[in-house]
């Protein structure tokens, strides 16, 4: 069965995702190219930075929801 544009879907197994089919062939290669740009000696402080901004980032969001729920309470 061919799988063209026109109305054909995948199979289960071969459903596309958000990120599309990443292995780990394709992960590596992203890792090393960021190993490349960034240094080795800078990455600790680049994922210790993400770190930090992902936790903020959730914590406001956490506090914009309690504020939400605070004013339909009212």
């Amino acid at each position: 069965m061919l799988y063209g544009l026109r109305g054909a879907t995948l199979p289960p197994h071969k459903e596309v995702t958000a990120l599309g089919s990443l292995g780990w062939p394709e992960l590596i290669i992203i890792v090393a190219v960021i190993v490349l740009l960034f240094g080795a000696r800078k990455l600790p402080d680049l994922a210790r930075s993400m770190g930090a901004s992902a936790k903020e980032f959730r914590k406001g969001l956490e506090e914009g929801a309690a504020e939400d729920d605070e004013e339909v309470s009212k």
